[in-house]
């Protein structure tokens, strides 16, 4: 749960959808260390189906 008064950041990276999968990266600071996350959601008819995602702590810099 989010404390009162207080909301994160999040910076998306990268987008990409193939099908009916999007797949989103992106960069959440604010709500203790920052942490790089990964989301792969599936789509059936406009509604989310399948939601998985995977979160590091740190930042990664893409060159």
């Amino acid at each position: 749960m989010i404390p009162e008064g207080q909301a994160p950041s999040i910076t998306v990276r990268r987008m990409v959808e193939e099908g009916d999968q999007v797949w989103v990266w992106s960069t959440v600071s604010g709500m203790g260390p920052t942490k790089e996350s990964v989301d792969i959601v599936t789509l059936k008819n406009g509604k989310i189906v399948e939601n998985y995602d995977v979160q590091q702590e740190g930042t990664y810099k893409m060159e």
